[in-house]
């Protein structure tokens, strides 16, 4: 379990980094379309026994240090696919925020479709917000791609800690803030 004193000091290093870019920025150079930031998670430890899983009781207690360490990060949108386990993770957060996630559909066959439709449906909806979006090992590197990211890899499927902010620069290029939670 983390610690408390441990928790702020993430919570305090995030909001830290986006004052820091947000200082930079220039408002009329930014890309229109581009949020001013997204959060990236995997959903947290999943159940194994059932079809469509939820949450371990660790998985659970992933999702509520989420929540306590977004709590404070101004997002206004959510985005989980139609798993329950995506929707679990973000469920605590949400409850936090008054935000009702918004699911976008994904096949285990091709997750292109997918990530398209995430990405436009937040260019769309959210230019210029902060965003959190809950996904699957083998999507991650896909979205961070999609938005213009590089660096991150296919997530090992007994990977659960990673946490990807991009904040979106004025030159249309997002810096990629890579964290373990």
């Amino acid at each position: 379990m983390i610690s408390s004193r441990r928790l702020r000091l993430w919570r305090s290093l995030i909001l830290l980094c986006f004052a820091a870019l947000a200082f930079n920025r220039s408002a009329s150079a930014q890309n229109g379309q581009d949020p001013e930031a997204v959060f990236i998670v995997r959903h947290a430890e999943k159940d194994t026994v059932r079809n469509d899983p939820g949450l371990t009781r660790v998985g659970t207690e992933r999702a509520e240090r989420l929540a306590e360490m977004l709590s404070s990060s101004a997002i206004q949108a959510i985005y989980t696919s139609q798993y329950a386990r995506t929707r679990l993770t973000a469920l605590p957060l949400a409850g936090r925020l008054n935000i009702e996630p918004t699911a976008v559909s994904v096949t285990s066959q091709d997750t292109r479709p997918h990530v398209d439709a995430l990405i436009a449906a937040i260019r769309k909806h959210h230019p210029r917000k902060r965003v959190l979006i809950v996904s699957h090992s083998n999507i991650i590197h896909r979205i961070v791609a999609g938005f213009g990211g590089d660096g991150v890899e296919e997530i090992s499927e007994h990977d659960y800690g990673n946490l990807f902010a991009l904040v979106f620069q004025p030159n249309g290029k997002p810096t990629l803030l890579k964290l373990r939670f």
